[in-house]
């Protein structure tokens, strides 16, 4: 009996002790060191997930839809209640701007610190998405981005990320929704026309972000940063950027480009349309390092043309007076368009 007892008896312990040590050896660190020259600062991961929630939070609190629905709301209560003139105002006036001020400065209490540590600062903006008009009264959307405040800063924050910090956290969706940041930044913030030196600085550093994203995985994040890079490079960015921004080479079928104008338009519109859009063209060509960008708008704005006469033919809806004005609106177009070096 005691040989059968000795033979049924649980294998050592070290395997486990083993197994054990595993799930620690495999931990994601949760911290973030941040070696900029002989400065060294720990972040969090989970507060810079925080930051990101706290900038969501307040975005959607003061979109368009938020303060459009605020007017609406305040103009049925206005309605059921006998309000003095100055209360009937406030009730108008959607999320005020004091609302918005008030939490611009909560967010930056809460979150100063981590956002000097990482290089970014608070970079808020009205209107940008749309202004809300309701009885006559008006209420702007407001929107809080994040800018690159100490470039150094922020690459030695990217290099002191471990790859799988980023693709098993929520810190590769964030940093994903930084570069469309970074997208606007550029857009707004900077004059492409006569790029000064601060330009001209920061379209240099992108190199070095976007090597950073390229290592952590983030690699359709990047190619979008290096299309800038490139196309500074190459001396095109301004005509780049303003092609990008005008939405022209929307594909046929997909969206509201060249080739579906047609389908909802006016004439007047119609003809400001492509005015625009032969004016971007233009101003492309005026540029020899832009050419395959201008030949390439070109290439498109032809097919569109096409597309769009074949389309108006097809439709219905149209009065035949209105049907002949933007059939002449379209042949001019594809004339102007014939005159273009290719």
């Amino acid at each position: 009996m005691v040989c059968d007892t000795v033979l049924i008896m649980e294998p050592p312990v070290e395997p486990q002790k083993a197994s054990n040590l595993e799930p620690s050896e495999n931990k994601i660190s949760p911290i973030v060191i941040v070696r900029n020259g002989e400065r060294a600062v720990s972040v969090q991961i989970a507060d810079i997930n925080s930051l990101f929630r706290d900038i969501e939070s307040y975005n959607r609190q003061f979109s368009l839809g938020s303060q459009m629905s605020s007017l609406i709301s305040g103009a049925f209560d206005k309605r059921g209640k006998k309000e003095s003139s100055e209360d009937s105002e406030e009730i108008f006036s959607g999320i005020s701007d004091e609302q918005q001020h008030m939490s611009v400065l909560r967010l930056s209490v809460v979150h100063g610190d981590l956002l000097k540590n990482i290089g970014l600062s608070f970079d808020p903006v009205s209107g940008k998405e749309g202004i809300a008009l309701f009885k006559g009264k008006r209420a702007e959307s407001g929107e809080m981005r994040l800018s690159i405040d100490n470039r150094g800063q922020f690459t030695a924050f990217l290099k002191g990320l471990a790859s799988e910090q980023v693709s098993k956290t929520l810190l590769e969706e964030n940093l994903t929704s930084l570069t469309n940041v970074l997208n606007k930044q550029i857009l707004d913030n900077y004059d492409l026309k006569e790029p000064d030196d601060e330009t001209l600085s920061f379209l240099g550093s992108l190199g070095t972000i976007v090597a950073e994203y390229k290592r952590l995985g983030l690699v359709v994040e990047a190619e979008k940063l290096e299309e800038y890079l490139i196309h500074s490079r190459e001396g095109n960015l301004r005509e780049f950027v303003e092609i990008r921004a005008s939405g022209l080479m929307q594909k046929p079928g997909e969206g509201f480009g060249p080739a579906d104008w047609v389908k909802d338009s006016g004439p007047k519109f119609l003809t400001r349309k492509w005015d625009e859009a032969l004016a971007v063209l233009r101003n492309a060509s005026k540029n020899p390092k832009a050419h395959g960008l201008h030949k390439e708008l070109l290439a498109h704005l032809n097919e569109c043309v096409i597309i769009a006469q074949k389309n108006l033919e097809g439709i219905k809806y149209y009065t035949s007076e209105n049907k002949a004005k933007l059939k002449e609106i379209l042949a001019k177009a594809a004339d102007e368009l014939s005159g273009f070096e290719t």
